[in-house]
């Protein structure tokens, strides 16, 4: 528990795939897969999506305004108090740009955030996973439209959020590997190597 997993690799050499099998998307058809120590296939889809949280690259917001887009997937019967929504924003590096908006957190979303630039959509998503604070998190290339220096600010945050947590990074970017992290380079849907060095 706590672990961090970085997975980088060409495009096409499996990181995907092993993504959705890791969701339980495919079935494991050769080896086993196991979540905090459970076999997957134990696993009901609705109980994995209560363990795992995933961040895609290519984030989708809905029409609401921003503070909702935050709290979607909230799994409390109370909606998150503003506290708590412009914390996880401020550990995404949101909170700046939401502030400097005309209506701040209740500026009004459009439908897949065709309003906000793609930097400002992946980081309202990081926020979104942060406040849902599941056992695993799982972030797809999500600073891909990110700036170096905001990148490296995140990361940092990221790492520092909840030790308890183990996050999965799949990036390509290795300029921004996390401290201590686990580093898995696949090749032709084979692991080559598991170390950072």
């Amino acid at each position: 528990v706590g672990e961090k997993v970085m997975i980088t690799g060409e495009s096409g050499c499996g990181k995907s795939t092993l993504l959705k099998l890791i969701q339980g998307f495919y079935p494991v058809e050769n080896g086993k897969i196991k979540i905090l120590g459970k076999d997957i296939d134990e696993y009901s889809l609705a109980e994995l999506r209560n363990v795992i949280t995933y961040v895609p690259q290519d984030s989708y917001l809905f029409e609401g305004t921003i503070a909702e887009n935050i709290a979607f997937g909230w799994n409390e019967e109370t909606a998150p108090v503003m506290d708590v929504i412009v914390s996880a924003a401020k550990k995404a590096h949101a909170d700046e740009f939401i502030k400097d908006l005309p209506k701040g957190y209740n500026t009004k979303v459009a439908a897949g955030g065709t309003n906000l630039s793609g930097g400002q959509r992946q980081r309202i998503s990081i926020a979104r996973v942060l406040l849902q604070n599941k056992s695993i998190m799982i972030f797809d290339d999500v600073l891909s439209k990110v700036d170096n220096k905001t990148k490296t600010k995140i990361i940092n945050n990221l790492n520092k959020f909840n030790s308890d947590i183990i996050k999965i990074y799949i990036t390509q970017d290795l300029a921004n590997i996390p401290n201590k992290a686990t580093v898995f380079f696949i090749d032709n849907k084979k692991i080559i190597c598991d170390n950072q060095e």
